[in-house]
């Protein structure tokens, strides 16, 4: 029953409005309708005013001449005037008005047609007023409704809302709500509560004002608002009423944030970049990152301020620059990128790579772009380079010596095998030969792992030498002691080989003949560089010594003729002392440039 009563209401609503509409707009044919309507109900009730009465009330002539005014307007009821008074005339003949009564009706017609034209006149001008009030009316209604914000006419003394928009209404029924009570939740007005006040606002100045507040909804949601408020007056000039129109700018202001926290976040990663960020335009920077002034040794401000951004490359690499970024601002080419030149403040010359492209700021055309510092890069591939080559060069040197070596071998087995006589010698033959190779090999081992490729540090080379030939002999060092001083000398491999055999001969013939049936003893070993520049290496043993007036290239020993072509190779002179034990002392050039000693 209670569903079936709220349709029977609103389908009542709806022929109620169709029926307000139809006369608030009265189409033509309703117009027509509602004055002819008017001039028969008059007629009727002329007639039965005569018939039955035995006489006319004048007056009735006016409700056909106010219904035409009403509904045609000004014209419409002049019109409606002039018909109605001889209409008059021939109904007062048809009902049989007596000639008396008809004089006195034509004698006071020129009043009658003068009243009926100005009744007629003014329902007319009535009609035409109220038909432009309508459409004014129905003007400013669709204006409301078209308003997608809220719009509010608020009293200035009561805070009552006294209109608003259907936007507005969208917060339920708002008129003759306070605006502080539907706008803010709250029971007094704003001002009292600390919060911005428009119409407080309009008070003390008078003038329209615009403030942005925040004003919480009827779903509970707070929203960002621009509230604008224009104050009406009366005619004494004292403000009455304001007209209060309100925007949402919480979408605005959400964006508004994202876009702050996202030129943070960006502007973070740009300031805080390594690599140099520019923009160009017109030849000149106009922004610089802190980066790239770094990599140039300028701050930001300098950079700024410099008369051309080409002035930082150098030689050939300013025009090459420009010319490229010309054709990246005409759009022949779609960016650059390519390594340049540049000039540090210090007067430091800077290996750079530029990546460039075109960009508009505005309406303008500009140039941003990166650049690496990659100085240390091109040094490392410069050094890198000449490493390979020397390598490669070293690497073919190398087969050159192991062939040069070996046929040193070859040469020293072959020459040793004539100074064998019987089969007892064999054994300490190839000792003496495997001490002589590992000489060799131990060069080409330091060789390997030492920095500076074709040198090595000649004092690692004695420690590690000297150990091997203890070893190969089963020296116990408590019966022979080693002394070892050499100074940190670097020698080139044509050096380095002959000192090596020099030494293995002298110290394995100081640990077999100096010291015989188990004598105790010592070796002692010197290399130093005098001050005239040659080298001096000098072995010596406190054993029996060799024979005295010793020629060693006349010694028929193998290993003693060995040392002396050595040193001739090696472009030096030995001395020999047999006085207390054997001492050499051999001295050689520090540069020296034999090719091999093959």
């Amino acid at each position: 029953m209670e569903a079936y009563g709220m349709k029977r209401k609103k389908k009542k609503e709806r022929v109620l409005k169709v029926i307000k509409e139809a006369c608030i707009r009265k189409p033509p044919l309703l117009r027509i309708g509602l004055t002819l309507g008017a001039f028969i109900v008059y007629t009727l009730a002329f007639l039965l005013l005569y018939t039955f009465a035995g006489g006319g009330i004048i007056i009735l002539v006016i409700i056909p001449v106010i219904a035409a005014g009403c509904n045609f307007g000004l014209w419409g009821g002049i019109v409606a005037a002039i018909f109605a008074v001889p209409l008059d005339t021939l109904l007062m003949r048809f009902a049989g008005v007596s000639a008396t009564e008809m004089a006195l009706r034509l004698r006071a017609f020129p009043f009658s047609f003068a009243l009926l034209i100005t009744i007629g006149a003014a329902f007319g001008r009535l009609s035409d007023i109220r038909g432009r009030l309508k459409e004014q009316n129905s003007f400013l209604n669709h204006i409301l409704k078209a308003i997608a914000h809220p719009l509010y006419c608020i009293d200035v003394n009561d805070y009552t809302i006294k209109m608003a928009n259907p936007t507005a209404r969208k917060q339920g029924k708002v008129e003759g709500r306070t605006c502080y009570e539907t706008t803010h939740r709250l029971s007094t007005p704003c001002f009292h509560s600390g919060y911005p006040c428009p119409i407080e606002e309009i008070r003390k100045t008078g003038k329209p004002v615009t403030m942005e507040l925040i004003h919480c909804c009827a779903d509970g949601s707070v929203r960002n608002v621009v509230v604008h408020g224009y104050p009406l007056f009366n005619e004494k000039g004292d403000l009455t009423q304001i007209i209060e129109y309100n925007i949402d700018i919480t979408r605005n202001k959400e964006l508004e944030r994202e876009l702050a926290e996202s030129e943070i976040r960006y502007r973070c990663l740009v300031e805080q970049s390594l690599t140099g960020i520019f923009v160009i335009q017109e030849e000149k920077f106009t922004y610089v990152n802190p980066g790239f002034a770094k990599i140039f040794g300028y701050n930001q401000q300098e950079m700024l301020e410099l008369p051309s951004a080409f002035d930082l490359f150098v030689g050939e690499d300013v025009e090459r620059s420009r010319k490229n970024i010309r054709k990246c601002i005409t759009g022949e080419k779609e960016f650059c990128l390519g390594t340049y030149r540049g000039s540090h403040h210090s007067g430091k010359i800077l290996d750079l790579e530029f990546y460039v492209r075109k960009i508009v700021i505005g309406t303008d055309s500009a140039i941003m772009g990166t650049v690496i510092d990659i100085t240390e890069r091109k040094q490392a591939e410069r050094k890198l380079k000449a490493s390979l080559k020397e390598k490669e060069v070293l690497l073919k040197e190398i087969h050159h010596r192991v062939k040069n070596n070996l046929q040193v071998i070859s040469s020293m087995l072959s020459l040793q095998s004539s100074y064998i006589k019987n089969k007892k010698n064999v054994v300490s033959f190839l000792q003496d030969c495997q001490s002589r190779v590992h000489s060799m090999a131990l060069v080409h081992d330091l060789l390997y792992k030492s920095e500076d490729f074709p040198r090595i540090n000649i004092n690692r080379y004695i420690e590690n030498l000297v150990s091997y030939i203890l070893d190969s002999y089963d020296v116990f060092t408590g019966r022979i002691r080693m002394r070892k001083k050499a100074e940190e000398i670097e020698l080139d491999l044509d050096t380095a080989i002959p000192v090596g055999l020099i030494l293995t001969e002298l110290v394995s013939n100081s640990i077999k003949h100096a010291f015989p049936e188990g004598e105790e003893g010592e070796i002692e070993i010197k290399l130093f560089k005098e001050t005239a520049g040659n080298i001096i290496l000098e072995v010596r043993d406190n054993g029996v010594g060799l024979p005295g007036e010793l020629d060693i290239e006349k010694t028929g020993r193998f290993g003693l003729e060995l040392v002396d072509v050595l040193i001739k190779k090696l472009q030096g002179s030995a001395y020999l002392n047999t006085e207390e034990g054997t001492w050499w002392k051999i001295s050689f050039p520090l540069q020296f440039q034999q090719g091999n000693i093959g």
